[in-house]
């Protein structure tokens, strides 16, 4: 498992614990924060996700990462796959590309890195996101 260091005081556990819906803050290098249950349901992210997918923070929790990353592969039958799966893409923490949609349907290109966070009742995964290298534009989105 990939342990976090987010550059904020205290592990990442027990604020996500705290934060609950609340919102995380936006990361020196421009990319922004979701934390997903093991199932990819994302439970926090900050109000750059939100404004990244054109809506509100409270608008994001509870939507599966699945609805909102459309090249990531869920199934929609075995939750044990889908954790698997998103522990698999968090064994390196790498950035890789995948095409987003925002909550007006449209798609944009993204790049996302994902770690892993042992929990005692089951593991909960940080989702950085970031617009491609040199396609940085903060697209006009009104939050809904």
């Amino acid at each position: 498992m990939t342990h976090v260091n987010l550059a904020m005081p205290g592990p990442i556990a027990s604020r996500v614990r705290n934060v609950g819906a609340a919102k995380l803050p936006s990361r020196e290098d421009g990319s922004s924060a979701m934390v997903l249950d093991s199932h990819g349901v994302v439970t926090s992210c900050g109000e750059a996700t939100g404004s990244m997918f054109a809506c509100s923070v409270d608008n994001l929790v509870g939507r599966a990462i699945w609805d909102l990353i459309s090249n990531m592969t869920p199934s929609y039958t075995s939750p044990s796959f889908n954790a698997r799966y998103l522990a698999a893409m968090s064994k390196d923490s790498r950035w890789r590309p995948f095409q987003a949609v925002d909550t007006l349907g449209r798609t944009f290109p993204v790049e996302l890195s994902l770690s892993c966070v042992a929990e005692e009742d089951g593991d909960l995964f940080l989702l950085l996101l970031r617009h491609p290298a040199g396609e940085f534009i903060t697209p006009p989105f009104r939050v809904l």
